[in-house]
């Protein structure tokens, strides 16, 4: 029997396939510059500098994830690369997004040479700076900005801002700053005036000033400096790495590298502005140097400033030769911090890595890291150390852990610390910070005004007014919690001070947080005596104010001033001064100024007399005045108001109520004006609350607090300064500012705790129970006795006591009783230990107990409970959706979404029932695997779920056990995850772009695939010749003749792509073999696999033209052919060739092999084949 099928496939084959982009890389230079590279045929190669410029480097930098470019370099800046030149003439306008959309006359079209290969210098966000006509160590300033070099103005240049410049080049110090052109006139852009640096900035840029080209001068005031060149520099490498050679005694020499290692290396780069080391070089790595060896067996411990300060032997005392020379690898990023969630001063730490905000964990965080962090954000020092996210938890990554500062850094990221991103700790336990921002007092005045006293060193001294204008009293002002100066005072007007003069010459922009930020020749540093000793006066936002001995809207005026209540004498009280008081208070206007103690006179002392308003005035304060307890008057002459009551009910509140706690205590929250808002902690005392409690309801109150203990409010600030006797109705009748007059934020916002009926007759009652350092359901046990918290010791501690704490509190039972100071260990009193609850106890302090405040624990033993929320009663919380997230289709972090939301899994119990849930609920099969610790990266924003607990045959995650939606007690660093099983082929969602052979030849190398526009390697777990024949087909060989394991061309470098790949060896592409999906493995590049693919085919054997089935004649039957671009596959029923062998059909056309045979397919006998394999003509014969 003889069967022909004539099959006619002609192809034609693409030269290029163009996606986004050409793949690009920098060379021989950092992370930021270097020789441009680009990916073309399965080849790297450079670009010539035919007409090279900045709108070029800008292309590239934005391609590689820059920001922009500073600088284009030409003639093989970073030396010639090697291998093809593939671009020239390369012509953009600037706003492509690859290089490979701009102008150029074709890929590997050039008429130059690689001493023409072209460079860029990227935008790594620390600006640049040099000197300019000079020589090394001494200049005209110049910084870069915005892809242009210019100048610096002297206004206020001091050698303060010299020493900045000069430490950001390398050097030691500076000698001396320039000032008038001294280097003579830039060209150009003037990019920097009035610049105000303390001292310790690592950058000029960091430095005060008004902005990027913001200025008022010409070239003729161009900044200069002269550099200390005893100093340091790296040599045959790049800005940030090199070999060491240190400046003594006139000459330049190198370093030995005995005993060389990271804590030296940290110095030098330090020395040299950078962040850190990142490595210590050894044995002449980058060449040796010649001339003398200076140093030899130094021993940094790596806080030293200068690397001279370190031990060794003396200077050129060494056993060594340049073979030896030592180097170093600077960390070139600057990593920036902030304060979030609280204010200027305080708040969650912090800092930026590889382009994102992260937060810093506890773990061993104290007072020396806080001042760090203090001081590097511009602050003289730090308050307090802050833990247990005290400023509320972070989102994102966690990016820093066990930092541990010696307290003389000038970088957090200079403490030591395992790494970025190294940790074991959730944002429950973010760091953060309180700075001393308020290191100034006024002195022989009054609140607002007097003279400017500052602390340094442990002292206080004075100010000299050499220069002291209304700008300097501003940043004065601000830094005192004023809104802003009235006047700046000079020669001693408030009296001279004694002691010490620690600032002259003062020279603020204005826009300063912190006198000390702003220029000045440095402490301790003057020509002045104290007769010129500076001072301020400052606008008050007011002074507190009441009316006494009337109603709401009239009485007798009185204001409050150094802690007393006094009253206003009547000489020259008019209608002005009445419509400044009442509208102080609240009101519209005035309707009458009354006088001679029309309300009766008043007792203590009299404040103010001749005020005189014009009518305009926020404050009484405000109005002129001989100043406060200046007067000629008594009792008698007491001035009085009559507000107009009638407009809107101005200055009543319209209710109260207690928010963020529970009935009896909370922030105190009042409506006014149809809005809630809340009332500020300045002046706020236990009479205070007893007017809010008995407003309430309640007999009095236990406890005023502030600091924003029961959280921090949301919308205005209606009150602040209240100021009660104690015996008012109502909190509006106290003496305030005023409606929504206030100088202080939400951090301020002040509770009660109010006395309940039910304490009443017992003497040892608990007022109060919360939990603290969790949430709502869960966290560390306190209670209140006494007018303070504390906390239960755990000694007995068990889920009995926990029922009894959690039915207290509202909830319907415990779910965990927790010990050792699981949520962190509390502070202040321990008032309860031994507690023993049968568990229908209705309150805790009617469990057995040795009694209050009788204990035998610390802090470590503090208690704590897990309460039932309630949440799965009905299966009334239900997950919207699903998805995987940081992996592929099959494999990611679970993440669900719930009231509009999406949010992580925490990995508590997670199991493989857990997964095999979540892995048919997203419509596969089954789970192969659950994972833990955030194994596909940490998400962000809400954890949703917590201790899940699925059987495995439930239909969605919800349906699983678990405490509730939003209840858990875990970080983002425990996300859960799960690898589901796939069906291999499974509408082909991940597809290879490419494939290559790397480190060997063109028919043998390393595996690599373009994955999502990057390579990456495969692994060889599994890997054999079905694998290695897929490979090599799709690289248009014949077949494979090895299957290489164990990186036998060599370990590759960037992402391993695939792992577990199972070929059955009849497929068209290595992607449609079984693999558990991309970028998912556990193997390391020791792993790579490889191929040996047999001879490729001869490319004369192709046709031309587009895929054509013009010749086809099957037999009688129901003879199938597919075919696409690449491949073909012809299927022939049993019945047709019934009795003959399915290894006897085969293919015979330009290219005949045993490799094109049939095999036996269910029922037809099938062949499968690429293209290149049996030609592209064929007939099939049947032996």
């Amino acid at each position: 029997m003889l069967l022909h099928i004539f099959l006619l496939l002609n192809v034609l084959v693409p030269s290029t396939c163009q996606g986004i982009g050409t793949p690009i890389r920098l060379a021989d230079g950092t992370g930021t510059y270097g020789r441009v590279e680009v990916y073309y045929n399965s080849e790297w190669g450079t670009v010539c500098d035919d007409g090279w410029d900045l709108n070029d480097a800008n292309v590239v930098c934005r391609q590689l994830g820059f920001e922009s470019a500073l600088e284009s370099k030409t003639n093989a800046f970073y030396g010639p690369g090697t291998g093809p030149i593939l671009l020239d003439n390369v012509g953009c306008v600037g706003d492509e997004t690859s290089l490979s959309q701009c102008s150029h006359p074709g890929f590997e079209v050039h008429n130059c040479g690689h001493g023409e290969d072209a460079g860029v210098v990227c935008n790594g966000k620390c600006t640049p700076i040099r000197l300019a006509d000079g020589a090394e160590n001494y200049g005209r300033v110049e910084v870069f900005y915005n892809g242009q070099w210019g100048t610096v103005c002297d206004d206020g240049w001091d050698l303060n801002d010299a020493n900045v410049v000069c430490r950001q080049m390398g050097f030691e110090s500076a000698l001396e700053s320039k000032s008038s052109a001294f280097y003579g006139p830039g060209t150009g852009l003037i990019l920097l005036d009035d610049v105000g640096c303390v001292g310790s900035e690592i950058l000029l840029s960091q430095c005060s000033h008004p902005g990027f080209e913001v200025h008022n001068c010409g070239h003729g005031e161009d900044a200069g400096v002269v550099c200390n060149s005893t100093s340091i520099r790296l040599v045959d490498g790049a800005e940030n790495y090199g070999r060491v050679e240190v400046y003594y005694n006139g000459q330049w020499g190198t370093v030995c590298d005995d005993g060389w290692d990271l804590n030296d290396a940290n110095v030098v780069c330090r020395q040299m502005g950078f962040e850190s080391a990142l490595e210590s070089k050894s044995s002449a790595f980058y060449g040796p140097g010649t001339g003398l060896i200076l140093l030899d067996d130094v021993g940094c411990v790596g806080s030293e400033i200068l690397l001279s300060q370190c031990s060794h032997p003396g200077f050129e005392v060494h056993n060594c030769g340049h073979g030896e020379d030592a180097g170093v690898v600077c960390n070139s990023k600057c990593t920036p911090i902030r304060l979030a969630d609280g204010a200027e001063n305080y708040g969650r730490v912090e800092v930026f890595y590889n382009g994102q905000w992260g937060t810093v964990c506890d773990d061993g965080w104290d007072l020396n890291d806080a001042n760090v962090v203090c001081r590097q954000m511009g602050f003289e020092s730090a308050l307090e150390s802050k833990s247990s996210a005290f400023y509320g938890p972070g989102t994102g990554l966690i990016l820093l852990d066990d930092v541990g500062c010696v307290g003389s850094e000038i970088l957090l990221s200079q403490c030591s610390h395992p790494g970025f991103e190294v940790h074991n700790c959730g944002h429950g336990e973010d760091a953060g910070v309180v700075c001393n921002s308020t290191s100034i007092r006024l002195v022989d005045g009054a609140e607002n005004y007097g003279r400017v006293e500052v602390y340094y060193n442990g002292q206080w001294g004075t100010v000299c007014d050499d220069g002291w204008d209304l700008n300097d009293a501003n940043v004065v002002c601000r830094q005192m919690g004023f809104e802003s100066a009235l006047e700046s005072t000079s020669s001693a007007f408030y009296g001279p001070g004694t002691g010490l003069i620690l600032l002259d010459d003062v020279g603020c922009v204005g826009s300063e947080t912190l006198l000390s930020q702003c220029s000045h020749p440095g402490f301790e540093v003057h020509n002045c005596g104290h007769g010129e000793d500076a001072g301020v006066v400052c606008n008050s936002i007011g002074t507190p104010i009441r009316l006494a001995d009337g109603t709401g809207n009239y009485g007798r005026v009185e204001v409050y001033y150094n802690s007393e209540w006094g009253t206003v004498c009547d000489d020259g009280w008019d209608l002005n001064d009445s419509n400044v008081v009442c509208r102080q208070l609240g009101f519209e206007s005035a309707l009458e100024s009354k006088s001679s103690a029309f309300y009766g006179p008043g007792t203590g002392p009299i404040l103010l007399d001749n005020v005189g308003c014009v009518g305009d005035e926020t404050s009484l304060s405000q109005c002129s005045h001989p100043g406060f307890e200046v007067h000629n008057c008594g009792h008698g002459e007491d001035a009085g108001v009559v507000c107009n009551g009638d407009q809107g009910n101005a200055g009543t509140i319209e209710a109260i109520r207690l928010a963020d706690g529970a009935d009896n205590y909370g922030r105190v929250e009042v409506l006014y004006n149809g809005q809630w808002g809340t009332v500020c902690d300045d002046l706020w005392d236990l009479n205070d609350a007893n007017v809010v409690c008995r407003q309430l309801g309640f007999e009095s109150a236990s406890e005023g607090n502030g600091n924003a203990l029961y959280g921090e409010g949301l919308g205005p600030i209606l009150l602040d300064d209240v100021v009660c006797t104690g015996g008012e109705d109502s909190l509006d009748q106290c003496g305030h500012d005023g409606y929504e007059n206030h100088n202080c934020g939400h951090h301020e916002d002040a509770g009660v705790v109010c006395n309940s009926d039910s304490d009443q007759g017992n003497p040892e009652t608990i007022a109060a129970i919360r939990l603290a350092g969790g949430l709502d359901n869960y966290g560390r046990v306190e209670i209140f006795y006494n007018g303070q918290w504390g906390t239960v010791c755990d000694d007995g501690w068990d889920l009995n006591d926990a029922n009894v704490v959690c039915r207290q509190l509202g909830f319907e039972a415990a779910l965990e009783s927790k010990t050792s100071a699981f949520y962190g260990p509390g502070t202040g009193s321990i008032l309860l230990d031994d507690v023993y609850c049968i568990g229908n106890e209705t309150s805790l302090d009617q469990c057995r107990h040795p009694g209050l405040e009788n204990h035998d624990c610390g802090h470590s033993e503090d208690a704590g409970v897990v309460c039932n929320s309630d949440a799965n009663e009905g299966n009334a919380e239900t997950i919207d959706s699903i998805r995987l997230a940081g992996g592929a289709a099959n494999h990611g972090r679970v993440e669900i979404l719930y009231n509009g939301q999406w949010g992580t899994v925490c990995d508590d119990g997670w199991d493989l029932d857990d997964a095999n849930v979540v892995c048919r609920q997203l419509g596969f099969e089954s789970a192969v695997e659950s994972e833990n610790n955030a194994f596909h990266g940490p998400g962000t924003g809400l954890i949703l779920l917590d201790d899940v607990d699925c059987i495995g045959n439930e239909t969605s995650l919800d349906q699983c056990k678990h405490p509730g939606l939003e209840n858990h007690n875990c970080g983002h660093s425990e996300d859960a995850g799960v690898v589901c099983n796939r069906d291999a082929n499974e509408g082909n969602a991940e597809t290879i772009d490419s494939i290559r052979l790397a480190g060997g030849a063109e028919t043998y190398g390393r595996v690599e695939i373009l994955y999502n526009g990057q390579w990456g390697t495969v692994c060889d777990d599994a890997w054999d010749l079905s694998d290695a024949n897929v490979v090599c087909r799709q690289l248009g060989f014949v077949s494979a003749a090895e299957s290489k394991t164990s990186a036998f061309y060599g370990s590759g470098m960037g992402l391993i792509m695939l792992d577990d790949v199972d070929c059955i060896g009849n497929e068209t592409s290595l992607d449609q073999c079984r693999h558990p999906g991309f970028e998912y493995h556990d193997c390391g590049h020791s792993e790579d696999a490889g191929v040996v693919c047999n001879n490729r085919i001869d490319e004369s054997d192709y046709s031309s033209g587009g895929i054509d089935r013009s010749t086809y004649s099957p037999p009688v039957g129901d003879v199938t052919i597919r075919c696409d671009a690449w491949s073909f596959q012809v299927d022939i029923p049993m019945e047709l060739v019934q009795g003959i062998d399915a290894d006897r059909f085969f293919l015979s056309g330009n290219l005949r092999d045993s490799s094109c045979r049939g095999f036996e397919n269910g029922n037809s006998i099938s062949i499968n084949s690429s293209l290149d394999d049996c030609g592209t003509r064929y007939t099939m014969w049947c032996e």
